[in-house]
């Protein structure tokens, strides 16, 4: 099979990404990407943001109409919504478009008959939970047999170590759908140190208590150590719809820690109460103020929901068994 693959990440000429971690897979893909930024929220991403991305849309259409490819696969819904739209635009129906981690997000949320129409030019969607399979069929019209869910997975950074002893700081960090006015104000006053990493616009208008250390979003290897030493995770988030927080979760897990995160349907799919970690009410300060400080006095039961929630990282949500789960199913669509 032949795939042209959209990313907003580049890929090394010598590398098939997730196609390397399938032994035996023949498959020849080819790769386009649009570089784009994340600083900015809301409207201001339109003018950045967007326009690189239906640029990339762009690109692939004249590269399909050239090369004889099976099918298009986009990596997110940002890369794949846009070529979808231009693909209903211009009448093109083939090759298959397959959007895979598929979510709308940002201004886009506001214009729901765009989406409905745009949707329409993807024939194949994949979703890190079921209930967003449940939320887009009901809420855009796909037709649920059209949506496949396929669990998250991640790189193991960590090279197999984990089970790390407790370090001596809280870890909370990520851009998408974060609840921060809420988690600033669960640890604010406790006499326990937190490491945050986010963009400035995730912290527009907000106290920053004393306690708490910020940084900008960290590179990947800094993000790493950050997690490996922290004593537990927390990931605070909005009420959305898309599952958001997810990677950061399975960071968390890879590494051997605790997670606690807001009760969404997405995080209520990857964190195991009581098991590897809590789930607290959205908005609820209170809820997670306490789980957060009950945590930290409970160093041996953080140790073994860590041990346990990296346990259940390597069964399910390494980025291998991801490739597998992609491979397999873009297998079975192009033979339907």
């Amino acid at each position: 099979m032949r795939i042209l693959c959209l990313t907003d990440f580049p890929i090394r000429p010598d590398d098939r990404w997730l196609w390397d971690c399938v032994p035996g897979n023949q498959d020849q893909v080819d790769f386009l990407y649009a570089p784009v930024s994340d600083r900015y929220s809301g409207w201001s991403r339109a003018l950045v943001y967007y326009p690189r991305l239906t640029r990339l849309g762009w690109r692939a259409l004249e590269k399909a109409e050239r090369g004889q490819y099976d099918l298009i696969v986009a990596w997110e819904g940002k890369n794949g919504f846009p070529l979808a739209l231009l693909r209903r635009l211009t009448g093109s129906q083939f090759p298959p478009l397959a959007i895979l981690t598929f979510s709308i997000r940002g201004p886009l949320k506001h214009f729901v008959a765009l989406q409905k129409y745009g949707v329409r030019g993807a024939d194949h969607f994949s979703v890190p939970t079921q209930a967003e399979r449940l939320s887009y069929a009901k809420g855009l019209g796909i037709p649920l047999e059209r949506i496949r869910h396929l669990p998250l997975g991640m790189h193991d950074v960590f090279g197999g170590q984990f089970g790390k002893e407790p370090g001596d700081y809280i870890f909370t960090g990520g851009r998408s759908g974060r609840d921060y006015l809420t988690f600033l104000r669960a640890v604010a006053g406790l006499e326990l140190p937190v490491v945050l990493n986010a963009r400035p616009f995730n912290l527009r208008h907000l106290t920053i208590p004393p306690n708490v250390h910020l940084h900008d979003i960290q590179p990947l290897n800094v993000y790493r150590d950050q997690n490996w030493v922290a004593r537990f995770v927390v990931i605070p988030l909005t009420a959305v719809d898309e599952a958001v927080g997810l990677t950061a979760i399975l960071s968390a897990m890879a590494a051997g820690k605790a997670v606690i995160s807001t009760a969404l349907p997405g995080p209520a799919e990857y964190v195991v109460p009581g098991e590897t970690g809590w789930l607290v009410p959205v908005g609820d300060a209170a809820a997670l103020r306490q789980a957060i400080q009950s945590l930290w006095d409970q160093p041996e039961l953080c140790t073994q929901m860590g041990k346990k929630a990296r346990q259940l990282y390597a069964e399910q949500y390494t980025f291998t068994k991801f490739a597998f789960r992609v491979d397999q199913y873009l297998h079975e669509i192009i033979s339907i």
